[in-house]
Order: structure tokens, then sequence, then C-alpha cells
């Protein structure tokens, strides 16, 4: 079951401080408000009661979808140094819970389940875009990591690329976040396509992307 707590929370703006009724953990196919509230990027906002300004309150949370076979711990944009650590955590977790916790029918069904560490909603947000595309992260993280190399300055400053859209064709568009120099970009048509063709070349040079835990470009730089 989802499990809801009120927190603490203070508004970066103003620093007024309220409260925000936050998730521990989500059991999305019951929650299809909340799971729209993910894609939207608006999960865990609220505008502050003193000055207006929306507040985004980042905490950590499972998020579970046993309907389309999603499990992701979502951790703190400030934890990702410690992924290997988290990454062994989440793996444990949906081990403990799944694997060796849940009755019999749910165990046979482990194998079939994304299990994945992210950091940060706009990380989560990314993952479910894909996954409801058709589309596979691992191979999406390869091509950021062709478009960085194309474009080293995309990473300026302490920036990220992120999935912002994924439009017909499976078409592509990201945001460089928290960087020097803000951008969007929008991939060519048949980008996905022929990271698709190239999955065997891809697996051979980062294998790391296409397991379980931790997939992102970040594991590696």
């Amino acid at each position: 079951m989802s499990t809801w707590v009120e927190r603490d929370v203070h508004c970066p703006k103003c620093s007024h401080r309220f409260m925000m009724r936050l998730a521990d953990g989500l059991h999305i196919t019951r929650l299809p408000e909340v799971r729209r509230r993910v894609r939207e990027g608006t999960f865990h906002q609220a505008a502050c009661p003193s000055c207006g300004a929306i507040v985004t309150a980042q905490v950590q949370t499972v998020y579970t979808d046993f309907e389309r076979r999603h499990w992701l711990h979502v951790d703190l944009p400030s934890e990702r140094s410690r992924w290997r650590e988290l990454e062994a955590k989440a793996l444990g977790g949906f081990d403990g819970a799944v694997r060796l916790g849940a009755p019999p029918m749910v165990q046979a069904m482990a194998d079939s389940f994304r299990v994945r560490l992210v950091f940060g909603y706009p990380a989560l947000r990314e993952k479910i875009l894909l996954w409801d595309a058709g589309m596979d992260d691992g191979l999406v993280e390869c091509l950021k990591l062709e478009l960085i190399r194309a474009r080293p300055t995309l990473m300026a400053g302490g920036g990220e690329l992120v999935v912002d859209e994924v439009l017909d064709g499976q078409q592509l568009v990201m945001l460089t976040q928290g960087g020097a120099a803000p951008a969007r970009l929008t991939l060519q048509p048949g980008a996905y396509a022929q990271a698709v063709a190239s999955r065997a070349a891809y697996e051979a040079q980062v294998p790391s992307l296409f397991g379980p835990g931790f997939v992102s470009i970040h594991r590696l730089i």
C-alpha cells in the first residue's frame, strides 16, 4: 500500500515553513492521478502559502507499478555520488520485497520487473516517459553519451541531460538542467531507431547501462 506523511518543508524563495503531504512509498497502480503528476513534472509540488512560489519537496520514496512491472527507488539528487551504495540498497530492497518476501505468484514475476535507482523526480519522470513510449532507457543513456561526446559543453557547470518529451516516432526532446548554458535539444528523427540497431555494440561498450539499478551516464562520468 502507499504511505503518506505530513512533513515540514520550507520555501526557498521566502523561507516560510509549511506542511506538505508527501509519499514515503507509492503503489502507483491504484493512484492514476499521482502517476499523471509524475509524468507532468508536478509531483510533490505545492504553492507556498506565504509568497505563492511553487515548492518541490524532494524526499526518498519507492515507486512501484505492478501492472507495468516498474520498481524505482527514488533518492535525493544530492546523494548521487553514493550511487554504488544506494544501488545495492535499491536492488536489495526489491529482492527482499518481491523475490523473497512476496507471495509465490508475485515472486514468479520478479524477473519481468524493471528495477531502477534514480535521483530526483525529473529522473523518475524520464524513466516513466520512456517506458510508456516503449523505449529502452539504457539505449537512451547511450544516445546521451553520443551527444556529450559531440558537444562536451552540454555538461559545463554541472549540467545534466534529461528527457523532457517523447514525440511521435520515438523522437526525443532533451533538456540540459543545472548547468552554465541551459538548452533544449530535439534529436533527429530515427536517432533512437539507429540506437536500437546498434544495441549489440552499445552493450559491448557499456554493459553497465543494460542491467538493473542505476542506469545512467552518471555511473560512467
